[in-house]
């Protein structure tokens, strides 16, 4: 890499006690990344305070919460800039769900199981520190346009949030892996605009911003799409979760009454929610319109509800751990209601198990896997 591109290239900090992690890592990311490691989370959070130009942390699970607790003292950190900080899990074969939960819980964005692909994790880096790296450039978006005075920093550009999409649907073809997209629209902007000013429904918009902020996880992105419009980026997420998190920003905003100009307003909104398991057709387009189509049917009912715009026939995504239980309980009848999403769910871990074990189940021409990838 040549000193200019070192200079505009992103730092990451890579915390891992073992030599061979670390060297095969920075291999990786040797290219497009600058790596600096620590070997305990003691001197990581050292680093930390000395440097404050980090665009990521790439952090051992079991070194992120335990005995030190860097996770949680990075998000508990009085520099905001520091507490804000991507934080990216390397989750080993001997690491427990309990304390993968636990560091989701205190804040983890995103993680990457070992042994992983070279591919997976520049995508998960670049994923994480480019978003961070581009979302604080110098150009502005057009809230700060209507309003010099704003806090509203931590939105994703339009061109940002599409390309972390982009990158969110390569990762879910090649994984089988759920994502979903959300279109909010604020119902009664007009309404705003024509008895109050630009001022006030600026306002009104951070106002909804801020609150939906607080109910998205780290990984999750929102963008401000201009006038009334919100878009949320939810990454490895499928429509039943997505849902949720609509249904409780949308409670939330209509227990509120936001105060414009000295007088006290209620907000509603609309919404409309894609979900799906990429595969070659989709599209960052695609996706917007079906969002924009559904929207203008929904304002059209007058608002105030949220409408499933993912593609017809589109499965959800459907827990192995659950069906697994389910069948030791001998209660298999959502299993088989649900086999197709589950066996594709599994894909990636059987294409592994039969290059690994001779399992015989490619064929020629369409292998026995691309028929289980392809039924419906």
């Amino acid at each position: 890499m040549s000193v200019s591109a070192q200079a505009e290239s992103p730092l990451v900090l890579l915390v891992t006690s073992s030599k061979h992690t670390t060297d095969l890592i920075k291999k990786h990311l040797a290219q497009s990344f600058i790596t600096t490691n620590a070997k305990d989370a003691e001197t990581a959070w050292e680093l930390l305070l000395e440097q404050k130009a980090y665009s990521l942390v790439i952090c051992e699970l079991g070194l992120s919460i335990n005995h030190f607790g860097l996770l949680e003292r990075i998000r508990k950190a009085s520099d905001n800039q520091l507490a804000k900080i991507p934080f990216l899990l390397l989750f080993g074969e001997n690491d427990s769900d309990d304390e993968h939960k636990l560091a989701f819980k205190l804040g983890a964005s995103d993680f990457v199981s070992l042994p992983c692909s070279s591919a997976e994790l520049i995508t998960r880096v670049s994923l994480r520190a480019n978003f961070d790296a581009q979302n604080t450039a110098s150009e502005t978006i057009e809230i700060h346009q209507m309003l010099a005075a704003g806090n509203l920093d931590h939105l994703a550009k339009v061109k940002v949030f599409n390309s972390l999409l982009e990158q969110e649907l390569s990762f879910s073809q090649r994984h089988k892996s759920s994502l979903s997209v959300v279109k909010l629209h604020i119902d009664n902007m007009k309404a705003i605009l024509t008895g109050f000013d630009q001022r006030a429904a600026t306002s009104v918009i951070k106002a909804v911003a801020r609150i939906i902020t607080k109910i998205l996880r780290r990984e999750d992105t929102l963008s401000f799409f201009g006038k009334d419009d919100f878009c949320i980026l939810y990454p490895a997420t499928n429509g039943i979760g997505a849902t949720s998190s609509i249904n409780r920003i949308l409670g939330e905003i209509s227990k509120r009454r936001m105060l414009v100009s000295g007088k006290k307003i209620s907000v509603t909104l609309s919404g409309s929610i894609y979900s799906c398991i990429a595969d070659e057709n989709s599209s960052v387009e695609k996706i917007h319109d079906k969002l924009n189509s559904d929207i203008e049917k929904v304002i059209s009912k007058g608002g105030n509800q949220i409408i499933n715009s993912s593609p017809a026939g589109e499965k959800q995504s459907y827990s192995v751990d659950r069906a697994l239980r389910m069948i030791e309980s001998n209660n298999t009848d959502y299993v088989a209601e649900n086999l197709n999403s589950l066996v594709r769910a599994i894909l990636p871990l059987l294409e592994f198990a039969d290059e690994k074990l001779n399992l015989g189940l490619k064929a020629y021409g369409d292998s026995q896997l691309e028929q289980l990838e392809k039924k419906d």
